[in-house]
């Protein structure tokens, strides 16, 4: 289950505002209520890329896909990060 629509919708400002930071933050204290949530693991690895945290990021990709196989920009962004 991810968040709301408007939830999401301000994770993605946060990051493309290069506030990771905030980011992490804020992912971090929805994962108690949306533990299963694709969308969040998947800017939360985006989120460890951006510090190089490699091994973090690879980590919420996987975990992102064990979530929902189907979600493609999961893929997207593991692909692209492990081109870094």
């Amino acid at each position: 289950m991810n968040p709301p629509a408007e939830v999401a919708v301000k994770l993605v400002q946060l990051f493309s505002n290069q506030k990771f930071n905030n980011l992490i933050h804020e992912v971090g204290n929805l994962l108690d209520d949306y533990h299963n949530s694709c969308q969040l693991c998947n800017l939360l690895g985006s989120s460890h890329l951006a510090f190089e945290n490699f091994d973090d990021k690879i980590c919420n990709y996987d975990i992102s896909i064990d979530i929902n196989p189907k979600y493609a920009p999961t893929y997207n962004n593991k692909e692209n990060s492990m081109r870094i």
